[in-house]
C-alpha cells in the first residue's frame, strides 16, 4: 500500500506497520456513506460485515501463529 493519502492506515504505514485496504464491490455506495452523516449502523451490509469479520479473524489468527514477525519498513 502506498505510504500517502488520507487513509486511516497512513500513520501505521509511515511507522512501518504493514497495512492494506478492504475493497468491496457490489451493493455498497461507499462515497455516499463513508465518513459522512450517513455512516451509521443502518447503512451496514450484514453479509459484508460477516465476510470481513471472518477474513480479519482468520488473518489475525494466522499472523499470531506465524513462526516469524512480518517485515517492517520505514519509521
Amino acid at each position: 500500500m502506498p505510504r500517502g493519502g488520507g487513509s486511516d492506515h497512513v500513520p501505521f504505514n509511515q511507522a512501518g506497520v504493514p497495512g492494506f485496504f478492504w475493497v468491496e464491490t457490489g451493493v455498497a455506495n461507499y462515497t455516499y456513506v463513508h465518513h459522512t452523516q450517513h455512516d451509521n449502523i443502518s447503512a451496514a451490509i450484514h453479509p459484508y460485515l460477516f465476510q470481513s469479520s471472518v477474513a480479519a479473524a482468520v488473518t489475525a489468527y494466522n499472523l499470531a501463529c506465524a513462526d516469524t514477525l512480518l517485515p517492517r519498513q520505514g519509521g
